[in-house]
């Protein structure tokens, strides 16, 4: 057979191959000794009990997904990717010989054995290196122009982190144990980080948008003071202090199990806040912070002293250790939650409250001194005044029972006399 003969049968056996899977729109070029195809469309090869390619894919008009295949090699993989690109769920462990050059929309590779970066193809937009074999980012380029997941590694720092990361840089369940320095490196989207070995925030990257280092073992914030964050999720670490907490938290601060006592060093500029089971015995430093919403529960609050008198929304204080309303906020523009406590009367309440006022689970006896405004409902539980465990009235509805509860109290009194007044005849 001629060179001509052995060609024709090669492009033979690439176009059954490509009507197998069903790829209609393409034209095959030779290069050297090596025939390329060219696809004027998508393709989606997924789930095909692929191993090995019999031949180069050239240029992709279109998306080129690959998942859930046997694939141990990128060398038959496209040369140019104009949208998106995946190889999720395969067995590639590198980029050697590697055909890919270069992918213009989103890349995703998670879930291979991926452990060397070498020859990684520049990628335009979002990279998806997740659930691979990676111990370090080296090989990286200096810019990501979209996200950069590499959740559920084997990293143990970031080394060679790029200096730019366009969308969000997502490193969880990793086993990083501190920011090397990385200073000169900016995130505009948020960093992801839970799930580490992480022990503070020394040398952390700027970042523009949120920062989650939940799950870790941070016991300062040193190195945040100097981020403008719109939330910072800093639940399940070691904290005994907000000292170096950023001064504005767009949306929300959240340090829930932790190890707080005060919040001395909070911000000034914060909007939610929950600090839910921690040690919190007082609300010493939130006289200056412009907050609209607090979940304290499960902690040691003693008094609603050093709270603003406006609170602009929720207030939650369950699981407290609170005897009286003394020097609580004015008006709560939400709900107010004070659910197991240890209050006792409703005196010096709140005037005015936007929501419900929830009371349920404290020895309270009486529903005098409601608050003058309440739009939601008044939930409470009275064993012996309301005859039920836990129940739901509206400011009038309980106005009502308050009334009812009064004249049975003077029935009562009333059939106290008349019965005295009998023993007494008797014993005439």
């Amino acid at each position: 057979m001629n060179q001509t003969e052995i060609d024709n049968l090669n492009i033979t056996k690439i176009t059954i191959w490509l009507d197998k899977h069903n790829i209609t729109q393409y034209s095959i070029r030779k290069e050297n000794m090596d025939f390329y195809v060219d696809v004027h469309d998508s393709v989606n090869l997924s789930d095909s009990k692929i191993s090995h390619i019999p031949f180069k894919f050239g240029v992709i008009d279109n998306d080129f997904c690959i998942d859930n295949n046997l694939l141990t090699s990128c060398e038959s993989l496209p040369q140019i990717v104009k949208k998106d690109f995946s190889i999720h769920n395969n067995k590639i462990e590198n980029f050697e010989k590697s055909n890919i050059k270069e992918i213009f929309g989103i890349a995703v590779m998670s879930s291979n054995q991926i452990n060397d970066l070498e020859n990684i193809p520049i990628v335009h937009s979002s990279l998806n290196l997740n659930h691979n074999k990676l111990t370090s980012l080296k090989h990286l380029p200096e810019c990501i122009f979209g996200t950069l997941s590499v959740s559920k590694n084997l990293l143990t720092n970031l080394d060679y982190l790029p200096l730019l990361i366009k969308g969000d840089f997502v490193c969880a369940f990793n086993k990083v144990s501190s920011f090397s320095d990385l200073q000169k490196t900016t995130i505009l989207g948020s960093l992801i980080m839970e799930y580490n070995n992480l022990i503070n925030c020394i040398n952390i990257p700027k970042v523009y948008n949120s920062i989650d280092l939940s799950h870790n073992f941070i016991t300062t914030l040193q190195g945040l003071n100097h981020q403008t964050l719109d939330s910072l999720n800093l639940n399940f670490n070691q904290l005994t202090s907000l000292e170096f907490c950023p001064n504005t938290i767009k949306t929300s601060l959240l340090v829930n199990y932790n190890q707080l006592k005060n919040f001395s060093h909070i911000g000034e500029n914060m909007n939610e806040i929950y600090v839910q089971h921690n040690q919190i015995n007082s609300f010493l430093g939130l006289e200056k912070t412009n907050f609209s919403l607090l979940f304290a529960n499960n902690n040691k609050i003693k008094s609603f002293k050093h709270l603003p008198h406006l609170v602009k929304g929720h207030l939650c204080l369950e699981e407290n250790l609170i005897k009286s309303f003394y020097a609580s906020p004015k008006v709560i523009k939400g709900d107010l939650i004070v659910s197991n406590n240890k209050i006792s009367s409703l005196k010096n309440v709140p005037d005015t409250i936007h929501g419900d006022l929830i009371v349920s689970h404290n020895p309270l006896t009486t529903v005098d001194h409601l608050p003058s405004q309440m739009t939601g409902y008044f939930i409470a539980s009275f064993p012996n005044f309301l005859n039920s465990d836990i129940e739901t009235y509206s400011l009038k509805e309980i106005e009502k029972v308050k009334i009812y509860h009064d004249m049975q109290k003077e029935s009562q009194l009333q059939n106290n006399e008349e019965n005295q007044i009998k023993n007494k005849k008797i014993k005439l």
